[in-house]
């Protein structure tokens, strides 16, 4: 007879840090707000796959790395209030999140992926007429994606990883 074992390890600790600040400022009807958030991200990579045939063991293969992110997120918003129930909004704000390390490793599949960012817009209009019986609520948005992280099969069809899918759009309207 005949015994095998295959074992993969995968160490992937990640750690990070935020610093956020925003400030308002109201001038009369009108409301301005401002804000910034400072990211920071470090994650590592200690994988290993080994094989034991009978009692002989050996090591299929090895990765290690490491991925520092840092990044600057602005945001800003302006409202419009026509009386306590009814305003008009606008808001533009840089979005983020960290690129990292798949957990699934095949031939000609990606180790890493990278951030992905955006840019989002939206503006609208927050109603409520007919002493508070009716809510009206509409949104227009935008979003412009570069690096958007999705998921994919692997070649062989036993699992998915994270790749980066260059630039995309997102738009649409909301009632």
């Amino acid at each position: 007879t005949t015994s095998y074992a295959y074992v993969k390890n995968y160490d992937i600790p990640t750690s990070g840090a935020a610093l956020f600040h925003q400030s308002s400022i109201d001038l009369g009807k009108l409301n301005i707000s401002a804000g910034i958030r400072l990211d920071y991200e470090s994650t590592n990579l200690d994988y290993s796959y080994f094989k034991t045939l009978n009692t002989t063991e050996s090591k299929v293969d090895e990765k290690d790395g490491s991925l520092d992110y840092f990044e600057v997120l602005p945001k800003a918003s302006v409202k419009y209030r026509f009386n306590s129930n009814n305003f008009i909004y606008a808001t533009i704000a840089k979005g983020y999140k960290t690129g990292g390390y798949n957990t699934i490793y095949e031939k000609d599949t990606p180790v890493s992926f990278n951030p992905e960012h955006s840019w989002n817009y939206e503006a609208g209009i927050k109603t409520n007429l007919l002493n508070n019986r009716l809510f009206i609520n509409m949104a227009a948005f935008y979003i412009e994606w570069k690096n958007q992280q999705i998921s994919q099969t692997v070649p062989s069809g036993q699992g998915r990883i994270q790749v980066n899918a260059g630039e995309s759009v997102s738009k649409g309207i909301e009632l």
